[in-house]
């Protein structure tokens, strides 16, 4: 009988990852959910924490938010900054963009 190998960690998320074997999508949002102080991203199995952004990085999300909120005002879209979990489920993950158009 074969036995499952854990599939490696993708080299871009390397040394990123806290959980040691890969979960499933209902696991990591049951996990993910229970997390009080921190954010997690989750990529084909793997739980990678997502780390604060500098003040260099919240001023260019800022001024993206604001030049595409003016664009979208006459629009039924609405433009919102990170803290906001989105589903990609085509790639199998979930990510807390900086920012989102819905």
């Amino acid at each position: 009988m074969a036995t499952a190998t854990t599939p490696p960690i993708p080299a871009a998320i390397e040394g990123r990852v806290v959980n040691d074997e890969p979960m499933s999508v209902d696991e990591y949002l049951e996990w993910e959910r229970a997390q009080t102080e921190e954010r997690h991203e989750y990529i084909d199995g793997w739980v990678v924490q997502v780390s604060g952004a500098s003040l260099e990085h919240n001023i260019i999300v800022s001024n993206i938010i604001r030049k595409l909120g003016n664009q979208l005002l006459d629009r039924d879209c609405r433009a919102v900054a990170n803290d906001f979990r989105v589903a990609l489920p085509t790639v199998d993950t979930y990510a807390y963009p900086d920012i989102v158009a819905y």
